[in-house]
């Protein structure tokens, strides 16, 4: 799998978790999300993880990097849920384009 194929299957599955939240965030909380959907990514995690024959032997130093990197996780679920909600509140409607009103200073309207 070439890293741009991930990249781009990264921002499809980003984009869709944002979708979701911004329809849930209707009744609910930004904190509220975010414990939500990490519950759901360990839930289906650790399901993986056994179903494939369980816990592989770690290094502790990796075990402890990924136990920081979950910490962090969840402060940046926060801010990006905070910041999907802010943006549905400034603006209900989709996103747009600016139109323009008038044609460009250098065309004449002759």
């Amino acid at each position: 799998m070439t890293p741009q194929f991930l990249a781009l299957v990264t921002s499809f599955f980003y984009a869709g978790c944002f979708l979701a939240t911004r329809r849930g965030l209707v009744y609910s909380t930004p904190a509220t999300a975010a414990y939500v959907a990490l519950t759901v990514n360990s839930t289906i995690l650790w399901t993986i993880v056994f179903a494939a024959g369980g816990v592989p032997a770690v290094p502790l130093l990796a075990i402890l990097c990924f136990i920081v990197g979950g910490c962090l996780q969840l402060g940046t679920r926060m801010f990006a849920y905070h910041g999907v909600a802010a943006s549905a509140e400034a603006s209900p409607a989709p996103f747009r384009p600016p139109t323009r009103s008038s044609a460009p200073p250098w065309r004449s309207s002759s």
